[in-house]
Protein backbone atom coordinates (compact mmCIF):
# COMPACT_ATOMS: atom_id res chain seq x y z
CA UNK A 1 0.00 0.00 0.00
CA UNK A 2 1.37 3.40 -1.02
CA UNK A 3 0.84 6.22 1.40
CA UNK A 4 0.55 9.67 -0.13
CA UNK A 5 2.52 12.41 1.62
CA UNK A 6 1.79 16.14 1.38
CA UNK A 7 4.71 16.37 -1.10
CA UNK A 8 3.09 13.71 -3.31
CA UNK A 9 -0.20 15.62 -3.18
CA UNK A 10 1.56 18.87 -4.15
CA UNK A 11 3.33 17.13 -7.04
CA UNK A 12 0.09 15.58 -8.23
CA UNK A 13 -1.65 18.95 -8.07
CA UNK A 14 1.13 20.81 -9.86
CA UNK A 15 4.44 19.24 -11.01
CA UNK A 16 6.26 22.56 -10.66
CA UNK A 17 5.54 22.45 -6.93
CA UNK A 18 8.18 19.73 -6.61
CA UNK A 19 10.77 22.24 -7.75
CA UNK A 20 9.89 24.40 -4.76
CA UNK A 21 10.60 21.51 -2.37
CA UNK A 22 13.03 22.08 0.46
CA UNK A 23 14.50 18.62 -0.16
CA UNK A 24 15.95 19.82 -3.46
CA UNK A 25 19.78 19.77 -3.52
CA UNK A 26 21.40 23.17 -3.27
CA UNK A 27 24.26 24.40 -5.45
CA UNK A 28 26.60 23.93 -2.51
CA UNK A 29 25.60 20.26 -2.32
CA UNK A 30 26.48 19.81 -6.00
CA UNK A 31 29.85 21.51 -5.46
CA UNK A 32 30.53 19.31 -2.43
CA UNK A 33 29.64 16.19 -4.43
CA UNK A 34 31.90 17.26 -7.31
CA UNK A 35 34.79 17.87 -4.93
CA UNK A 36 34.35 14.37 -3.49
CA UNK A 37 34.16 12.57 -6.84
CA UNK A 38 36.70 14.42 -9.00
CA UNK A 39 40.34 14.20 -8.00
CA UNK A 40 41.98 17.50 -7.26
CA UNK A 41 44.83 18.31 -9.65
CA UNK A 42 48.23 17.19 -8.42
CA UNK A 43 50.65 19.36 -10.44
CA UNK A 44 53.70 17.33 -9.40
CA UNK A 45 52.07 14.03 -10.43
CA UNK A 46 50.88 15.53 -13.72
CA UNK A 47 54.38 16.87 -14.48
CA UNK A 48 55.92 13.48 -13.62
CA UNK A 49 53.54 11.68 -16.00
CA UNK A 50 54.29 14.13 -18.79
CA UNK A 51 58.04 13.83 -18.15
CA UNK A 52 57.92 10.09 -18.90
CA UNK A 53 56.50 10.52 -22.41
CA UNK A 54 57.39 12.14 -25.70
CA UNK A 55 54.31 13.11 -27.74
CA UNK A 56 56.49 13.06 -30.88
CA UNK A 57 57.07 9.33 -30.41
CA UNK A 58 54.17 7.68 -28.58
CA UNK A 59 51.94 4.71 -29.40
CA UNK A 60 48.13 4.85 -29.28
CA UNK A 61 48.23 2.20 -26.53
CA UNK A 62 50.57 4.42 -24.51
CA UNK A 63 48.31 7.43 -25.11
CA UNK A 64 45.41 5.59 -23.45
CA UNK A 65 47.57 4.79 -20.40
CA UNK A 66 48.81 8.39 -20.25
CA UNK A 67 45.27 9.73 -20.50
CA UNK A 68 44.12 7.47 -17.65
CA UNK A 69 47.15 8.43 -15.54
CA UNK A 70 46.66 12.16 -16.16
CA UNK A 71 42.96 11.99 -15.28
CA UNK A 72 43.84 9.96 -12.18
CA UNK A 73 46.28 12.71 -11.19
CA UNK A 74 43.45 15.24 -11.47
CA UNK A 75 44.19 16.73 -14.90
CA UNK A 76 40.95 18.34 -16.07
CA UNK A 77 39.23 16.71 -19.01
CA UNK A 78 39.17 19.72 -21.28
CA UNK A 79 39.22 20.10 -25.06
CA UNK A 80 42.93 19.30 -25.28
CA UNK A 81 42.53 16.11 -23.28
CA UNK A 82 39.57 15.09 -25.45
CA UNK A 83 41.62 15.54 -28.62
CA UNK A 84 44.46 13.66 -26.91
CA UNK A 85 42.12 10.76 -26.12
CA UNK A 86 41.05 10.53 -29.79
CA UNK A 87 44.65 9.66 -30.65
CA UNK A 88 44.56 6.62 -28.34
CA UNK A 89 43.83 3.00 -29.15
CA UNK A 90 40.37 2.96 -27.51
CA UNK A 91 39.02 5.70 -29.77
CA UNK A 92 40.91 4.69 -32.90
CA UNK A 93 39.81 1.07 -32.63
CA UNK A 94 36.19 2.22 -33.00
CA UNK A 95 37.09 4.06 -36.20
CA UNK A 96 39.11 1.12 -37.45
CA UNK A 97 36.12 -1.16 -36.94
CA UNK A 98 34.13 1.13 -39.24
CA UNK A 99 36.86 1.34 -41.88
CA UNK A 100 37.93 -2.29 -41.68
CA UNK A 101 41.57 -1.50 -40.93
CA UNK A 102 43.69 -3.22 -38.30
CA UNK A 103 46.74 -1.09 -37.44
CA UNK A 104 49.40 -2.01 -34.91
CA UNK A 105 48.58 0.21 -31.92
CA UNK A 106 52.00 -0.40 -30.40
CA UNK A 107 53.69 1.56 -33.21
CA UNK A 108 54.57 5.13 -32.23
CA UNK A 109 52.99 8.14 -33.86
CA UNK A 110 54.04 11.79 -33.83
CA UNK A 111 51.24 13.75 -32.16
CA UNK A 112 52.97 17.08 -32.79
CA UNK A 113 53.20 16.40 -36.52
CA UNK A 114 49.59 15.19 -36.65
CA UNK A 115 48.39 18.34 -34.87
CA UNK A 116 50.49 20.59 -37.13
CA UNK A 117 49.14 18.82 -40.23
CA UNK A 118 45.55 19.18 -38.97
CA UNK A 119 46.17 22.87 -38.25
CA UNK A 120 47.52 23.34 -41.79
CA UNK A 121 44.47 21.60 -43.29
CA UNK A 122 42.10 23.73 -41.19
CA UNK A 123 43.88 26.91 -42.25
CA UNK A 124 43.72 25.87 -45.95
CA UNK A 125 39.99 25.24 -45.50
CA UNK A 126 39.58 28.71 -43.91
CA UNK A 127 38.47 26.99 -40.69
CA UNK A 128 39.46 28.03 -37.22
CA UNK A 129 42.84 26.82 -36.00
CA UNK A 130 42.35 27.82 -32.36
CA UNK A 131 41.63 24.26 -31.21
CA UNK A 132 44.77 22.92 -32.89
CA UNK A 133 46.83 25.82 -31.49
CA UNK A 134 45.56 24.96 -28.03
CA UNK A 135 46.36 21.28 -28.53
CA UNK A 136 49.87 22.14 -29.74
CA UNK A 137 50.35 24.23 -26.58
CA UNK A 138 49.17 21.23 -24.55
CA UNK A 139 51.74 19.03 -26.31
CA UNK A 140 54.40 21.66 -25.62
CA UNK A 141 53.78 21.09 -21.90
CA UNK A 142 55.53 17.72 -22.34
CA UNK A 143 59.32 17.86 -22.27
CA UNK A 144 61.11 17.97 -25.61
CA UNK A 145 62.79 14.77 -26.82
CA UNK A 146 66.29 16.20 -26.13
CA UNK A 147 65.28 17.18 -22.60
CA UNK A 148 63.96 13.66 -21.98
CA UNK A 149 67.17 12.09 -23.29
CA UNK A 150 69.29 14.32 -21.04
CA UNK A 151 67.07 13.62 -18.02
CA UNK A 152 67.13 9.87 -18.70
CA UNK A 153 70.91 9.94 -19.16
CA UNK A 154 71.36 11.79 -15.88
CA UNK A 155 69.04 9.37 -14.07
CA UNK A 156 70.88 6.43 -15.63
CA UNK A 157 74.29 7.81 -14.58
CA UNK A 158 73.04 8.38 -11.02
CA UNK A 159 71.66 4.83 -10.86
CA UNK A 160 74.90 3.35 -12.25
CA UNK A 161 77.03 5.34 -9.81
CA UNK A 162 74.83 4.31 -6.90
CA UNK A 163 74.94 0.64 -7.92
CA UNK A 164 78.71 0.69 -8.53
CA UNK A 165 79.16 2.09 -5.01
CA UNK A 166 77.50 -1.05 -3.67
CA UNK A 167 74.15 0.54 -2.82
CA UNK A 168 71.04 -1.42 -3.71
CA UNK A 169 68.09 0.25 -5.44
CA UNK A 170 65.02 0.83 -3.29
CA UNK A 171 61.94 -1.03 -4.54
Amino acid sequence: MITATPQHAALAAHPAAALQSSSRPTAANFADAAARTEPQPDPAAIAAIKARHDPSHVSPTEIDRMFDDLVGAGHPIDGDMLIFSTMGERFRSHLDTLTGTAPDYSQPIDLRQIAQDQRTLARQDNSTVAGWDSFLNFLDSFPARGEMTAANSLASRIAQTTLSDGARPVS
